[in-house]
């Protein structure tokens, strides 16, 4: 567990694998999925978290879990195929709430299910709606996020936007609404708005690792403010990402991107390489390096 606290994904597999094929209690096995989803293979991540689920069906955690796998690898999927994975997410994110109704991580990816997928995929802003009031009734803060995805999924970006600022001011020493609100932004296509609460939260936190990473990854998508994101990328990796911050080995990736931009091919090489150096399976670094040497 502390390899996988601190990033050291592959070195905690090794660990974890000899186990499996004696834990019946499908603890190993979720770990072991939990890996293989961080280390972007997702096909494993499923049987894994199949297996743990399996031996203990009556864990929410472990099904919300399984239904992200399912959805991660919907992402990357055909049409035909999304439409039967989004079936498996929607059955294990529901299951997830059935099974502990107070899983608000569960509730509000289940609610994004409703709000994202078709309706003959099993999408209704209506069953949105009331995992958002659920949410609400449960947890201030995430209430507001809840209700702001709704409103931003509406298109009524002001009451969104609303909703955001509203968890900031409420709750000033959290971290998660100003990503909420700078997330919110980004779906806007407005980029610089989003990158200015970013750095509106380091000013005010500037322990919050997380947010160096997303400027630095929203100037890299748009061009803007590379010297800045270089900059923030460097501070990240002086840093102790937190558990649900990415590995240094992305912020090496992402720096590569950054030199490339720039225009510096030499240090782009070296951080794509470092980046596998860290995670052999990135397979993000590993493209951009092949294109970069051929």
């Amino acid at each position: 567990m502390r390899l996988f606290d601190n990033h050291h994904y592959a070195e905690a597999r090794r660990l974890l694998e000899p186990q499996a094929k004696t834990d019946s209690t499908g603890e190993t096995a979720y770990w072991l999925g939990r890996i293989a989803i961080r280390l972007q293979d997702l096909d494993g991540g499923v049987e894994w978290l199949q297996r743990a689920v399996a031996a203990q069906p009556s864990n929410s955690e472990w099904h919300h879990w399984l239904g992200t796998a399912f959805g991660l690898k919907a992402l990357r999927a055909n049409v035909l195929k999304q439409a039967l994975l989004a079936k498996k997410v929607q059955r294990e994110f529901e299951e997830a709430v059935r099974l502990d109704p107070a899983n608000l991580d569960a509730r509000y990816d289940l609610e994004e299910f409703y709000l994202l997928a078709p309706g003959i995929m099993g999408g209704s802003m209506e069953k949105a709606e009331d995992q958002a009031r659920e949410i609400r009734s449960r947890d201030a803060m995430n209430g507001f996020r809840a209700w702001g995805r709704i409103y931003s999924q509406k298109k009524e970006t002001a009451r969104a936007e609303a909703e955001f600022r509203r968890a900031i001011e409420e709750f000033p020493k959290e971290a998660d609404p100003y990503y909420w609100l700078a997330s919110h932004f980004q779906r806007q296509n407005q980029t610089g708005r989003a990158m200015d609460v970013l750095e509106s939260l380091v000013k005010t936190n500037p322990d919050a690792a997380g947010a160096y990473y997303g400027i630095a990854r929203l100037a890299l998508a748009s061009g803007e403010r590379l010297d800045r994101a270089e900059e923030c990328l460097k501070i990240y990796l002086t840093r102790q990402p937190g558990k649900d911050d990415p590995a240094p080995a992305w912020a090496h990736f992402r720096l590569g991107g950054i030199y490339e931009k720039k225009g510096n091919r030499a240090g782009a090489r070296t951080e794509y390489q470092t980046a596998l150096d860290l995670e052999p399976g990135l397979a993000d670094a590993r493209e951009a390096l092949k294109k970069l040497t051929s």
